[in-house]
């Protein structure tokens, strides 16, 4: 499944002509970020699309300032036989409500849009995962040629053993992919940058 999963996200980005280049390894669960700690229009000003990303996955309704005026939606759904089968939507931006990615704490986790199969299409409503286990995420971004930001991401599970020197950590990363995987991309709008697609690769 792990696999699979990387090939598709591959292909993904080859569609996206995006010529990757890495501009910020390996962002992991651990590694939150508060809004308070930089003002947005400094983040943008100073064109720094890292820390704008970990900015806006904290803003909660304020999200909604970034979104484009249209966001593609693509959603690949993994069958039981390892098939991908891809549909694709388009949405007014200001009736997006699908974004994966939420804060926990100080950790990065699925939202509850995030935790969805997407495989009946896009919910009118979505359902609330309060009172279930947090699952969190990783991802990596990348920016292309086209001045497209790529991010992608994968959920991940840890197996919780940690020392008393161990600080935040999560214990030793045991899957990748098992709870989805997808690709976010943001446009440049102005002199900040706006949402245009996600991306979201579920397996049934």
């Amino acid at each position: 499944m792990r696999q699979l999963l990387q090939t598709i996200s591959s292909a993904i980005l080859s569609m996206s002509a995006l010529n990757a280049v890495p501009a910020y390894a390996n962002i992991n669960a651990a590694q939150g970020y508060s809004a308070d700690d930089l003002s947005i229009n400094q983040i943008c000003e100073a064109d720094e699309f890292e820390n704008f990303f970990a900015a806006f996955i904290s803003m909660g309704e304020e999200q909604k300032r970034f979104y484009g005026r249209q966001v593609q939606i693509e959603s690949i759904i993994i069958d039981q036989r390892g098939n991908p089968q891809m549909t694709s939507n388009v949405v007014a931006g200001r009736d997006f409500q699908y974004f994966p990615i939420a804060m926990m704490d100080n950790y990065f986790v699925l939202s509850d849009a995030g935790r969805i199969n997407y495989a009946d299409g896009l919910p009118d409503t979505i359902p609330s995962s309060e009172g279930k286990e947090p699952v969190f995420v990783e991802f990596d971004v990348d920016q292309g040629s086209n001045g497209i930001w790529a991010v992608s991401w994968t959920s991940v599970e840890y197996d919780g053993v940690v020392g008393p020197d161990d600080g935040d950590s999560l214990g030793t990363k045991i899957s990748s992919g098992k709870h989805g995987a997808g690709i976010i991309n943001f446009a440049k709008s102005g002199k900040c940058w706006e949402l245009t697609r996600v991306n979201y690769i579920s397996p049934e």
